[in-house]
């Protein structure tokens, strides 16, 4: 992909069944097994994927606290590893075969019960300029993954519905379309509205984005 890619944040109400037992059983340690089990599944998916990628945040059930208060340490045999936790929570354990085999805890600072934890799905999407298509390519590999990982539960698998893009008040959107640009302004929140469509997928218009997005979230209501 040659260019710069920004993340577009998805959200994932339920990549796998693992991670809601994970939520509900969030203790003061947490094998290292149970909470890298998502990402490692993720990067396994054989569904093409390269316009998405995982993302995981820590989310106190008490909403008066921060996410990014909570710290993160794998207490492994040769030595602590700290695990950075992002202001929103986002966070990412290091993948590696040797912290598989020895399945250390994960010590967080959160009480029993006090922890979820939230799947992200994040759309590669170039920058400030770029096609309809780069949007419908995003769409289509989110519902692959989710149907990959549902199984044969697949047909209750949400779909992309559209795109909510986060660049600040008075952003616009603009879509050059064939009968002429068609311009949509941020809501109150900052965030521009693009629809999954048929039509706009066929006709795959260039789209300019007046500012800097930074988060793409693909709804599926």
């Amino acid at each position: 992909m040659g260019s710069k890619f920004v993340a577009a944040s998805v959200v994932l109400a339920g990549l796998l069944a693992s991670a809601a037992a994970l939520a509900q059983g969030a203790v003061n340690h947490i094998p290292y097994n149970d909470l890298a089990e998502i990402q490692r599944k993720f990067a396994g998916t054989k569904a093409p994927h390269d316009r998405v990628a995982l993302q995981t945040r820590a989310k106190p059930k008490d909403e008066s606290r921060a996410p990014g208060s909570v710290t993160m340490v794998i207490r492994a045999k040769a030595g602590d590893i700290p695990v950075p936790v992002a202001e929103d929570g986002t966070f990412a354990l290091p993948l590696d075969p040797a912290l598989e085999a020895e399945n250390p805890q994960v010590e967080v600072n959160v009480e029993k019960g006090g922890l979820g934890v939230q799947l992200i799905l994040l759309a590669n999407l170039p920058g400030q300029e770029f096609a309809y298509a780069d949007l419908a390519a995003a769409f289509e590999q989110f519902d692959a993954v989710f149907d990959e990982h549902a199984g044969m539960a697949s047909f209750l698998a949400p779909s992309a519905k559209r795109v909510s893009l986060r660049c600040g008040a008075g952003c616009t959107a603009t879509l050059e379309r064939a009968a002429g640009p068609e311009t949509l302004t941020a809501d109150a929140d900052g965030m521009v509205f693009i629809p999954r469509d048929r039509k706009l997928a066929k006709e795959n218009p260039a789209i300019r984005v007046s500012a800097p997005v930074t988060e793409a979230l693909i709804r599926t209501k």
